[in-house]
């Protein structure tokens, strides 16, 4: 827990080695970017929170992201892989988002999993055509 909390750092790479990222783990720091290996299966609650994250690239084998994971970043677009079933509260609120794009079926979110107010473009590439369609209250 809170392993590399607030140490002013600006760039991870998640090993393959690691299967899970704790709690807090790198929360309140100065990341711009994450790379989270393939072997990563779950991201706890506040994991990435509280950084200057623009960038996020998530491992195609996780399959949770806790309660505000990635909570006050900076991220304008985010990609899910279609091996992610759940999203936590708040995953992703307070970001720039304007796009999220999920390679598989929606997962089941809890509560606002980001800032409505400026989403303006969601794309499920689930079976048999891809849906796109607006935010409520996107114009």
């Amino acid at each position: 827990r809170s392993a590399f909390a607030g140490n002013r750092l600006t760039r991870v790479t998640i090993p393959n080695s690691v299967v899970s990222i704790g709690e807090a783990a790198f929360f309140n720091n100065a990341l711009t970017r994450v790379t989270i290996g393939n072997s990563v299966t779950s991201i706890d609650g506040a994991a990435f929170a509280n950084n200057r994250l623009k960038r996020v690239t998530i491992g195609n084998s996780i399959t949770s992201i806790g309660d505000g994971a990635f909570i006050n970043n900076l991220l304008i677009s985010v990609t899910i892989p279609d091996s992610v079933t759940s999203i936590g509260y708040n995953a992703f609120r307070n970001n720039l988002l304007t796009s999220v794009i999920f390679l598989g079926d929606a997962p089941t979110a809890g509560g606002l999993m980001c800032s409505l107010k400026t989403l303006t473009f969601c794309r499920w590439f689930d079976s048999p055509a891809p849906r796109v369609g607006l935010a409520p209250g996107a114009a």
